[in-house]
């Protein structure tokens, strides 16, 4: 839906030029300057609708009723209404005056608040339990979980975990709240246990080497005379690609390669696995590079970035996973301490 200071102006120039086109308009109105002012008038009242939640939820959510809102740093605004006489209440995400998503119906006692230290919209629901959106890539689901024991709960793609940072439980697994769209907040968790029960994690595994100390290798085919493609330690996650012959073949963390079957953990038998992957910090600024080259940086990582060391690859490389962001990469291992 057009917002209405730019449909105005839209019909306003149409107009004039109509006008001026059938002789019933003053040429002199239709100078550069004259075009260049009308233009700068409809991107900036265009600017301030989409700047202003009211105006914004007016537009794209008639029948709405504003109760909270937040602007991510993108320009996204996430808009908390209560619709139709408050029968519910739902969180929608815009962006460039467009509407992206919509939650499915929330209960009408929900609340909501804005943490200005955390950037987050907070949603409260009857329960007890808050929860915040997140952008999975395009998808709004939710992002954290606060329990109504005040545990903390961070949700990605493929993980949950409660903790500092998710890390003193970690679960591999997708969650049904990674579309807001289809979440169904009736069954929404109160607890640890409920959360780590609804996670799915089939077509997911773990790395569970044989004894705890040792590393399993990873190789490019399956048989055991392969050459590796890196080492990983117990606890090392993977998505399953294919199987063949008691081999598995996996992704971790984008590395393809094949192990044996006897040492992945595949689907809910991954929960048994007890991890066995050091905590370790960036001692100075150090890239974080997409293979183990030195070639392709992906990002650079500031000074204490936590890394969690999941495998090893020739050329004194570590294959790592960044918890605060949830992304994979491979680091110099001599720019890493222990985090412990």
């Amino acid at each position: 839906m057009k917002r209405p200071f730019r449909l105005i102006m839209t019909v306003a120039l149409c107009l004039m030029l109509v006008l001026a086109g059938l002789g019933l308009s003053d040429p002199l109105l239709l100078t550069g300057d004259t075009l260049t002012v009308c233009l700068c008038l409809y991107l900036a009242g265009a600017e301030a609708e989409e700047a202003d939640p009211q105006a914004l939820t007016a537009s794209l959510l008639p029948g709405h009723t504003l109760v909270a809102s937040a602007r991510e740093e993108d320009g996204t605004v996430l808009l908390f209404t209560a619709n139709y006489g408050g029968a519910g209440r739902r969180l929608s995400v815009a962006r460039g005056g467009e509407l992206l998503c919509q939650s499915s119906l929330m209960p009408a006692d929900t609340l909501a608040d804005w943490d200005e230290d955390e950037g987050l919209l907070w949603l409260r629901l009857p329960s007890g339990t808050r929860c915040a959106a997140a952008d999975y890539g395009g998808t709004w689901g939710i992002g954290a979980i606060e329990l109504p024991d005040g545990t903390r709960v961070t949700l990605g793609a493929g993980h949950l975990g409660r903790g500092e940072l998710g890390l003193e439980d970690l679960l591999w697994g997708s969650h049904p709240w990674q579309d807001i769209a289809s979440v169904d907040w009736a069954s929404f968790p109160v607890s640890w246990t409920e959360v780590s029960t609804q996670a799915d994690p089939s077509g997911l595994g773990v790395v569970d080497s044989v004894e705890s100390g040792l590393l399993t290798a990873l190789r490019k085919r399956p048989d055991s005379a392969s050459a590796e493609v890196g080492r990983y330690r117990r606890g090392a996650p993977f998505t399953v690609l294919s199987s063949s012959r008691g081999w598995v073949q996996v992704s971790i963390g984008g590395t393809e390669g094949w192990l044996p079957q006897e040492e992945a953990a595949l689907g809910h038998v991954l929960r048994t696995v007890q991890p066995a992957y050091p905590r370790m910090k960036a001692w100075k600024e150090v890239p974080l590079y997409t293979a183990p080259n030195g070639v392709l940086c992906s990002a650079t990582l500031a000074k204490d970035t936590l890394l969690l060391v999941m495998g090893e690859a020739d050329g004194g490389w570590y294959h790592v996973l960044v918890p605060s962001t949830w992304t994979w990469g491979y680091v110099d291992r001599l720019a890493c301490v222990s985090a412990d």
